[in-house]
């Protein structure tokens, strides 16, 4: 179990707290026992005095500059928009003399043309990463939507929460799940005689911590003692959550990156990406469970087979063997490989370089190795059980359905079994500002679907089934549309929808990464995200329909997607600007 990120706690400290002298060693005192500390970066503004210089609260000549750099966030003083620019522009000056990490901006809730400017002034100003405070209540999360819809979305702004003693609906609280919050400021005052907050936001504490947000500890006075005492119970908040997972640990890499997805038919995957999904020892457990358990309810075709008449399994897209060698020692087991043929069928020529190699190597005597593209495999109808792995993070998105129905009806018996025998769709509503903000940062488009682990997000409805695939079938069109509405249970913004789905791999067997009922430790798949070009703003209550297209021609396969309530947006990938070839790479 690896370690969790220790908790960043930082100091609040006003002007009454040091003077020029002693400031050194007072900062260097806090700085022993905590991360940082934040500090106003002037005295307050004199608004009847235009010609008032700027004048700091400390000097960089008494201080360690690697210090101040990393460990200094300042303050900027309070202000009504109209101070002197020229005095805005001297204090942003001095934040890039000094070069501080960080800049607290406190909130103007009228939120004023004059404010906005100079929030994107000082944007402009410095690289310094901004954090707006903001007294948390039951308007906050629209004043800050207001706020990033006119400043636009940012990586550099971040909300900084103030807590205070109010009760506040936890429905209110969990939006704040899909912002990137920097942290929260407590004030002494908050914290009972019992040395705690009240327990409505120490949940609501602890489910922020999920992102190693910072705690900021304000009126304290400098009495350090005070300070260490309730700063060991919020670390104490932190190591009582419920441990990580092995899910959770091996995921942390992939939180909230996008990735575009592998299209294995049309190109040939490298080595390292194999790799990658062989690692996955849970569902390689539960396909060999599968497997198992349908090679013993053939137990009477194995009693009439020989090895002239023998059993026959295929593994369509074989990869490197992952199931080709659980069925070799499936077979070995049950004492049946030498009458049981084992045939694998892939059209990478360098996997096919890797099943040869490994044929040789470990002895897999009755493993027979095909170099096509399965769909132009034809067996006469002879094989009794067919096992594939050609799903990808919303089920047929890598063309599992094209793939298998053209090689089933050529070689499965008509008792014969596939491995897996149905798949479907889910998918629902999410808001995640820090994900749709990278996605304009990285320049990804709006219209391809990306694969994303999703962290930084909260769900706004639950998972709805969109399409489902069966096999064998008799279904060759595999063209889909639904429409799903979804009842919205808070006031949010809608940046995409998040698709998974569940397989049936034989009977019970099953795997899944649908919410609330993902497969431990599991980590193959990540959800597919459909994202909206333009966010749509929800209010509690609303209705949001979703229409979903599976679309194919002979070269083809694409997804478009169209909200139509409560407003109407673009209709997205439109024509298949962006799609999966049905072209095989080899």
């Amino acid at each position: 179990m690896t370690e969790r990120n220790k908790l960043s706690i930082g100091v609040d400290l006003s002007p009454q707290d040091f003077d020029l002298v002693n400031v050194s060693k007072k900062s260097d005192k806090i700085l022993q026992s905590f991360s940082f500390i934040s500090v106003p970066l002037s005295y307050e503004f004199d608004i009847n005095n235009q010609e008032e210089q700027f004048q700091p609260t400390f000097s960089d000549s008494y201080l360690d500059s690697s210090v101040i750099s990393t460990r200094w966030f300042g303050k900027l003083s309070l202000f009504d928009c109209s101070r002197s620019l020229e005095y805005l522009y001297d204090e942003l000056q001095w934040v890039n003399h000094i070069r501080l990490p960080c800049i607290i901006i406190p909130e103007d809730k009228s939120y004023s043309i004059e404010y906005i400017k100079c929030i994107n002034t000082i944007c402009s100003f410095t690289q310094s990463t901004i954090w707006i405070s903001l007294l948390l209540d039951e308007n906050t999360w629209e004043r800050w939507n207001t706020l990033r819809k006119t400043l636009g979305y940012n990586l550099n702004i971040r909300p900084l929460l103030i807590l205070q003693n109010k009760e506040i609906e936890f429905n209110l609280l969990s939006i704040w799940r899909a912002e990137n919050v920097s942290g929260v400021i407590i004030n002494k005052s908050l914290i009972n005689e019992y040395g705690k907050i009240p327990r409505d936001l120490e949940i609501f504490i602890q489910s922020l911590m999920d992102f190693d947000i910072s705690i900021i500890l304000k009126g304290y006075c400098c009495h350090i003692k005070e300070i260490q005492r309730d700063a060991k119970y919020f670390e104490w908040l932190k190591e009582s959550r419920m441990k990580t997972s092995r899910y959770e640990e091996i995921t942390i890499p992939y939180r909230d990156q996008i990735e575009i997805p592998i299209q294995p038919l049309s190109e040939n995957l490298e080595s390292i990406v194999y790799e990658c999904f062989e690692k996955e020892p849970f569902k390689y457990e539960k396909y060999k469970e599968a497997i198992i358990m349908a090679i013993q309810d053939k137990s009477d075709v194995f009693s009439k087979s020989t090895p002239l008449n023998p059993f026959k399994i295929v593994i369509a897209g074989a990869g490197r063997g992952p199931l080709v060698e659980i069925t070799f020692k499936i077979c070995k087991n049950f004492r049946i490989e030498h009458k049981t043929i084992i045939y694998a069928i892939e059209k990478n020529p360098n996997a096919i370089t890797t099943l040869k190699f490994r044929k040789n190597k470990e002895q897999w005597n009755n493993v027979k190795i095909i170099f096509d593209d399965m769909r132009n495999v034809h067996m006469e109808k002879q094989i009794d059980i067919v096992i594939s792995e050609l799903l990808g993070s919303f089920g047929d998105n890598e063309l599992s359905p094209e793939c298998l129905d053209c090689l089933l009806p050529q070689i499965l018996k008509d008792d014969g079994i596939s491995i897996p025998y149905r798949y479907t769709n889910y998918i629902q509503p999410i808001s995640s500002a820090l994900l749709f903000t990278k996605m304009i940062v990285e320049q990804h488009s709006f219209e391809l679907p990306c694969i994303c682990n999703h962290y930084n997000y909260h769900p706004l409805s639950s998972p709805q089934q969109c399409f489902r695939f069966e096999h064998p079938t008799t279904q060759i069109n595999h063209s889909r549309y639904t429409t799903l509405s979804f009842p919205m249970n808070y006031d949010a913004v809608v940046h995409g929808f998040s698709g998974t789905f569940n397989v049936d791999l034989y009977k019970t067997v099953k795997l899944s990464i649908v919410p609330n009922e993902h497969s431990p430790e599991m980590y193959s798949w990540f959800p597919l995200f459909f994202p909206l070009i333009s966010p749509i703003e929800v209010k509690r209550g609303d209705v949001l329909e979703l229409k979903l297209w599976r679309c194919e021609t002979k070269f083809n396969v694409w997804y478009e997607w169209l909200v139509t309530s409560p407003v109407l947006s673009r209709l997205h990938n439109a024509g298949g600007k962006y799609s999966m070839s049905l072209q095989c790479s080899h």
